[in-house]
């Protein structure tokens, strides 16, 4: 039978504090992580709700524009007043003509199917990509004096904003 030596104590405080270093840092990150993870849902949750508040806020004052009750509005007028606003892109659709806020933006790119998940009822939303960004779309179920006016959100800088996050957080 063979006896061994016992660890000398210095040994061993060496050997204790390499353990809580160790368990310090794995520690750390898993807090890290699981923030970052939690923070960026909350963030993307949150923009997707700002988005849709703030389409609601543009769709009500698109219908109280300047103009006589009498007249109707047309696409074009409804597209240059809220394109003038740099948050967002609008593009307005009426049974003869469709106008948009941007060049780069058309009536065929918008999507046809819409998410009706969500709290408000009033309003269908998809994310969409068009030329490589990515775009929240919010429109109203019912239509404005016969215009359908779809708002695209773009998420580029909310990805932009979560990079910013990731970057401080690690």
């Amino acid at each position: 039978m063979t006896i061994t030596s016992p660890i000398p104590p210095v040994r061993f405080r060496r050997r204790l504090t390499v353990t809580f270093v160790l368990i310090a840092a794995l520690s750390g990150g898993v807090i890290a992580a699981v923030s970052f993870a939690l923070v960026r849902a909350d963030r993307y949750r949150s923009f997707h709700e700002r988005a849709v508040s703030a389409s609601a806020l543009a769709l009500s004052l698109a219908g109280a524009a300047d103009r006589n009750d009498d007249a109707e509005i047309t696409a074009v007028e409804i597209a240059i007043h809220l394109g003038s606003r740099q948050s967002f892109e609008v593009v307005a659709v009426s049974d003869e003509e469709a106008a948009s806020s941007v060049a780069s933006i058309d009536e065929e790119e918008l999507p046809t199917e819409f998410d009706t998940s969500g709290e408000d009822p009033e309003f269908l939303h998809q994310e969409i990509e068009i030329d490589g960004r990515s775009y929240l779309v919010v429109r109203p179920q019912e239509t404005v004096d016969g215009v359908a006016l779809n708002v695209l959100f773009s998420a580029s800088a909310l990805e932009t904003q979560m990079d910013r996050l990731a970057s401080i957080m690690l």
